[in-house]
Parts: structure tokens; C-alpha cells; sequence
């Protein structure tokens, strides 16, 4: 059970690193070699932002759906080590 519970935790945490990188490369022009990479990021990253958009509107040049996905995930890592260590 501990090695499955590493395992969710880790891939959440990667994905957070995901959300993370894909927020640094949006600030920069697009460059040809990096094209490959965003394409990941973005097909890994944009089904959970998509379901936060529903919500949260756009506010000019801001998507805070990002920042509520990164959070999601924060709070899902959060409840999943609770439960796993019986912290309620």
C-alpha cells in the first residue's frame, strides 16, 4: 500500500511540475525547438484547466483557472497524505 501511495504522490507532484513549466513557456515567445515540449505540456495539463474554466471566466490577460488546478492538486495531495496517515 505505501508503494501505490508513493506512486499517486508522485504523479501528483509531477504534474504540478508540469502546470508550472508550461506557465514559464507561455511568458516567452514560441521557439521551433521547444514545440514538441509545449504540445506535451499542454495535451497533459489542459483537461484539468479545461474543467476549471467552466467556472472561473478569463479576467483579461489572467486565467485563473491555472491557479485553481495547481491548488486542486495541492488540496488532493493534501487530503490523500491525511488519509493515509489517519490525520483527519
Amino acid at each position: 500500500m505505501s508503494l501505490i501511495f508513493r506512486i499517486v504522490l508522485s504523479v501528483l507532484q509531477w504534474y504540478k511540475y508540469a502546470f508550472f513549466i508550461r506557465a514559464i513557456l507561455s511568458w516567452f515567445p514560441p521557439i521551433d525547438f521547444l514545440e514538441p515540449v509545449y504540445q506535451i505540456l499542454y495535451s497533459i495539463t489542459e483537461p484539468l484547466i479545461e474543467k476549471f474554466r467552466r467556472f472561473i471566466p478569463q479576467r483579461g490577460i489572467f486565467d485563473l483557472s491555472f491557479l485553481a488546478a495547481i491548488l486542486f492538486l495541492e488540496f488532493a495531495r493534501i487530503i490523500l497524505i491525511r488519509i493515509f496517515f489517519n490525520l483527519y
